[in-house]
């Protein structure tokens, strides 16, 4: 193995670290209170949806994912302090 192997390689470690990571703070993969594997699949399947979506943010608007969790929250505070009984458009 010569250097630029080692550094491809510690390159893709570390981007896999990153996506380990997001999934663990973002979108709190660990969170789930449910015993029954259906429910746990389905927090699962959420988080990396979620994770997906802050990654798509991120690609398209050229910020970081916390930046782009921020945003998504903030947003989503300020249309229900407008209209509290409104549904949100994500539901």
């Amino acid at each position: 193995m010569d250097y630029s192997d080692r550094k491809n390689l510690q390159a893709i470690c570390w981007s896999i670290e990153n996506y380990h990571r997001a999934l663990k703070e973002l979108c709190c993969i660990e969170d789930c209170k449910v015993r029954k594997a259906a429910g746990q699949r389905n927090h699962i399947n959420c988080s990396i949806r979620a994770y997906i979506r802050l990654e798509a943010v991120n690609q398209q608007q050229d910020i970081t994912i916390y930046r782009a969790k921020w945003e998504i929250q903030s947003n989503a505070i300020a249309e229900y302090l407008t209209d509290p009984n409104m549904r949100s458009n994500f539901f």
